[in-house]
């Protein structure tokens, strides 16, 4: 069954069809108009995609930063929110935000990053391949000598440690419950964020992205 979205009139499905027209892009970023002007442009840049489905969330910036990343990317949507939520307040505010408006999908982006070609399709496409909830893009650094900074991560509750996964092979899957994607760019369903109800907002900021995938794993989600 479909059903329509009051705030967008837009017609979403719930059994989540992965479709590369159902998926937003959503960017988080705060106080750094110029790393979020360059993430901006990489993500325009993508073949086929619409402005309008573009989310650009501002996590509580300087009202003149604001100003100049609205102006300069009139044709996507933008909000701001009224203080700095943290990583976690941002995140939350931003894809509740965007799944409101009724995609069944979003490749959710921090504004340090830049969107190369393919990525959207090709987490659409793991996605639907895996039956996937969530997806790890590879994040790469762009110095030729250490290219690659993770394509997942790891967690020792014992001694509170953290790291990332810079090795090959990589495997289709995360292991519980200690694997988790890094906060930093993931793809995820709508049922996955409303299933979990976001990320924990006492975190504020670092850990919320291990306890997000710790909870996604204990939750039975993929």
């Amino acid at each position: 069954p479909l059903f329509l979205s009051k705030k967008s009139g837009m017609w979403y499905n719930p059994e989540m069809t992965l479709t590369h027209e159902s998926c937003a892009v959503v960017l988080l970023w705060y106080n750094k108009p110029r790393l979020a002007l360059r993430a901006l442009s990489s993500i325009t840049r993508e073949a086929g995609l619409d402005p309008g489905r573009v989310y650009c969330y501002d996590n509580g910036s300087e009202t003149a930063h604001g100003v100049e990343v609205r102006g300069a990317f009139p044709k996507v949507h933008h909000r701001a929110a009224a203080r700095n939520g943290g990583y976690a307040g941002g995140f939350n505010g931003a894809l509740g935000w965007a799944f409101r408006e009724g995609w069944d999908s979003t490749l959710f982006l921090t504004s340090d990053t830049e969107l190369t070609p393919g990525v959207l399709a090709g987490c659409l496409d793991r996605a639907a391949g895996l039956q996937a909830d969530l997806i790890a893009p590879q994040v790469r650094f762009r110095s030729p000598n250490h290219p690659l900074d993770a394509w997942g991560g790891w967690f020792d509750p014992a001694t509170c440690q953290l790291g990332h996964y810079r090795d090959t092979p990589q495997p289709d899957r995360l292991t519980a419950p200690a694997d988790y994607i890094p906060g930093t760019a993931l793809w995820l369903k709508r049922t996955a964020f409303e299933t979990l109800g976001g990320v924990d907002e006492s975190f504020f900021m670092y850990w919320e992205d291990a306890d997000f995938c710790f909870r996604a794993h204990a939750a039975g989600l993929t």
